[in-house]
């Protein structure tokens, strides 16, 4: 075959679904070439994301014709060399499977097949291309051809932009009856270019030529004949399309375990992100006119960066500072200390920077410091306003609240506005939004972008909702999603595969022992049972967030509720129940549900706003649990879980206290506290004593303390993403801390600075179950799109 450079379509999948007009551009294409075999009577029986070639330059070329056949009239004929291709033993599922997958009914019944049977393979080709998921799945053949045989598409996995006319194309195309399929490539061609011109006044056949139908003589020739003929099928068969007014351009950066921290400066020249490098993460700044990237030294830790209006100078949080660099050099600068863990910034051509946060509402602050001063007021049934972006004015500005169903989306507010002026709600969103001018409104749905029209003077969003790119990489923990834009209207987003990580198993020297569950790009907050033979998490599908449960065998999704289910924990000692937050109708309460009755969840007797369960007592009297507070930020409250007793609040200072867990023997909780301005782990007695003891040195999150046994220690994540063990000495009410002792760097997922959950646990026996961010994953280009035309 032809020597054809570039990725093949099965490269392509792999890294996430395509875009809905990128996948149906290759899929004209795919059809076109078919259109060419088939008018040649050439059936090509074996096509697959990896007989298809994508060159640099976006054209699709169909490969691999080596087991294509002449077309046979009759039809009805059974014999078994027509079933799906064996190429060697069963036991290589990597050859046998990849084409089992991609065949009709009709192959895996062993009848003889008609370009009809390349028709239902080009209707699993777009579906996957749409979906990023493959149709039929099973460990053995016959568990593929089964599927093939028997299962129905889940329609549920397109993209919820996906037009009519293509739904009912895939639904033409994957008849498992192949008289009631469609019968001509050409027409799925006409159908998609249909489906991109759908007001146009000329022809599609004007649009792109029609070749007349050539001569259908016999193949009555020699082996070698058609050997030379069938290689002429696999060379490109494509018309001249229009030029595309619109440009992406792929923009390679260092791998990191933080991919949606990206901003584009508001002249459009520079991208600022943050990625590891060969070192610690930090900021980096890359030129849209460069192929190279350079780290801004003095920034490690940096998170959730955002530009001046003049592109000249970028703010970030690290740990809880709010500090801002410039960059044409020099060291960083610390603004303000926050205090409440920040959830993103805007920087207003009025001196003014707002501050989201990931419990509290909109503070601002001005460029040269000060006190931040709150601008919004929550809800009752909001969580948080964070990651607010200004409008060009300077006055109003966009926010994304967290909440129920009801209550999440996109706000719009004024820095001038009236005290009894409440923000207006714009659109349902997942993440907060960006503003193209004149008037559109950018955010994200189910890992889509999606745009309509935004009048910011009014604030009314009006008309359809158009999808600007298919899947960008989205952190449901956070709320964020990698996206920015710059005042003249260009666009950058990382596509979706760039969250990717891996629950993974590690002994005390850092090792790797094993996986649990699959790789997944939204996968946190990791929770191992009492017995270490089970884990809790939380997964967004769907665009919905839920509990799930995982073990050596299965995946198991736990609660279904259409509000936003968080932050899950096993109840001690024995196990039997599971304890989350939810955003439902009261707001982000507390729920327990039976682990073996999913679907009972009741809401506990909690109080305060915003909650989240961190720990429960090893003998099941208490439950440690979080509460915001608009005056003291995140507190540490205790739920009494027997008798009527009400509860309490155990750590309640004006700063954030987090992450607080129990030790073995209940007598201590280890917190996370930021009182200095950098978050560090302390211990306290449990009940109180008011005494404390600070266990980490120069910052750190996420404590834990080693099992039964080993109850005499306690580990933590630094600010350079090692997992460090500190040796505990009690004597009698007494906790004396020795000196941390690195013991791995891991690759956590969110890295260091993630301090309002944990990423890790440690098993009964000692090892550490980490949810580590993929290094590939990491390395997916940022996308930058120019010109966009909606």
């Amino acid at each position: 075959m032809e020597l054809v450079t570039g990725e093949t379509l099965a490269d392509r999948i792999a890294r996430g679904a395509i875009p809905l007009e990128e996948s149906l551009k290759f899929a004209a294409q795919i059809a076109e070439a078919l259109q060419a075999a088939h008018e040649s009577n050439v059936i090509h029986r074996d096509l697959k994301p990896a007989n298809i070639k994508i060159t640099p330059n976006g054209q699709v070329k169909v490969l691999d014709f080596g087991l294509a056949k002449a077309y046979e009239a009759d039809v009805s004929k059974s014999n078994l060399m027509n079933s799906p291709t064996i190429t060697s033993p069963a036991t290589s599922p990597g050859v046998i499977l990849g084409t089992a997958a991609y065949m009709s009914p009709e192959q895996a019944k062993g009848i003889a097949v008609d370009r009809r049977t390349d028709i239902f393979a080009f209707g699993l080709l777009l579906y996957e291309m749409l979906t990023g998921h493959r149709m039929f799945y099973g460990d053995t053949m016959a568990e593929v051809l089964a599927g093939v045989l028997k299962t129905e598409p889940d329609w549920s996995r397109l993209p919820p932009q996906t037009p009519a006319s293509i739904r009912k194309l895939l639904r033409r195309c994957l008849q498992k009856d192949r008289n009631r399929r469609m019968d001509s490539a050409w027409d799925i061609h006409i159908e998609i270019e249909e489906t991109f011109l759908p007001d146009s006044d000329v022809p599609v056949s004007a649009a792109v030529p029609r070749q007349p139908p050539r001569s259908r003589t016999p193949w009555v020739i020699a082996a070698a004949s058609i050997i030379v003929a069938v290689a002429a099928l696999a060379l490109p068969y494509l018309k001249t399309r229009p030029e595309a007014l619109e440009m992406l351009v792929n923009l390679a950066t260092p791998a990191s375990t933080d991919p949606t921290s990206l901003a584009l400066s508001p002249d459009g020249r520079t991208f600022a992100f943050v990625a590891s490098g060969d070192g610690d993460p930090r900021l980096w700044l890359r030129p849209l006119n460069s192929e190279t990237a350079q780290p801004l030294p003095g920034t490690e830790g940096a998170v959730w960066p955002f530009w001046s209006p003049d592109s000249k100078k970028i703010g970030f949080f690290s740990g809880s500072q709010l500090k801002t660099i410039e960059v044409g050099g020099g060291k960083p600068k610390t603004i303000s200390f926050i205090g409440a863990a920040a959830r993103g910034g805007a920087w207003g051509s009025n001196g003014n920077i707002l501050i989201g946060g990931g419990t509290s509402s909109i503070r601002r602050i001005k460029e040269s410091g000060g006190e931040a001063v709150a601008v919004t007021e929550l809800e009752i049934n909001q969580s948080s306003h964070r990651f607010p972006h200004f409008l060009p004015d300077g006055r109003r500005y966009l926010f994304f609240a967290t909440g129920p169903p009801e209550a999440q989306g996109i706000y719009l507010a004024a820095l001038d506005a009236p005290a009894t002026e409440k923000p207006k709600l714009l659109t349902a969103s997942d993440a907060g939004a960006v503003y193209v001018a004149p008037d559109w409104l950018l955010f994200l749905r189910q890992g889509s972008l999606l745009a309509q029209r935004f009048d910011p003077e009014s604030g009314a969003v009006t008309g359809d909702v158009k999808t600007v790119a298919q899947s960008v990489t989205y952190d449901a923990t956070t709320f964020v999603g990698a996206l920015s834009v710059s005042h003249d209207g260009k666009i950058v987003y990382r596509p979706g595969g760039a969250g990717k990580r891996q629950l993974t198993w590690f002994d005390r020297k850092g090792n790797p022992l094993g996986t649990l569950g699959s790789i997944d790009d939204s996968i946190a907050a990791p929770q191992l049972s009492p017995d270490s033979r089970r884990v809790t998490a939380f997964r967004t599908t769907a665009g919905n967030t839920d509990i799930w449960i995982l073990d050596d065998i299965r995946t198991t999704q736990f609660t279904f509720n259409p509000g936003p289910d968080r932050f899950p924990i096993w109840s001690k000692p024995d196990g039997t129940h599971i304890i989350f937050d939810s955003q439902r109708e009261k707001g982000r309460v507390l729920y327990r549900s039976q682990v073996h009755s999913p679907g009972t969840e009741m809401p506990l007797n909690s109080e305060g706003r915003d909650q989240a369960a961190w720990d429960y007592s090893p003998d099941g009297r208490f439950l440690l649990y979080a509460v915001s507070d608009a005056k003291t930020g995140r507190d540490v409250w205790v739920l009494p879980m027997t008798g009527n007793e009400k509860p309490y609040p155990l750590l309640r200072e004006t700063y954030d206290e987090r992450n607080a867990v129990f030790s073995p023997d209940g007598k201590w909780v280890a917190y996370t506290v930021n009182v200095s301005g950098q978050v560090n782990v302390e211990v306290r007695a449990f009940p109180d004593t008011g005494a404390r003891w600070p266990v980490s040195t120069g910052g750190g999150v996420q404590p834990r303390w080693g099992p039964l046994g080993k109850e005499k220690e306690i580990y933590y994540i630094a600010e350079d993403s090692r997992l460090m063990a500190v040796p505990i000495v009690v004597k009698g009410n007494i906790l004396e801390p020795g000196a941390p002792e690195p013991l791995f760097t891991t690759k956590i997922w969110g890295g260091p600075n993630c301090c309002t959950r944990q990423e890790y646990d440690v098993a009964s026996d000692g090892r550490f179950l980490i949810n580590v961010a993929l290094d590939d994953a990491g390395e997916i280009p940022v996308i930058s799109l120019l010109n966009w035309k909606p």
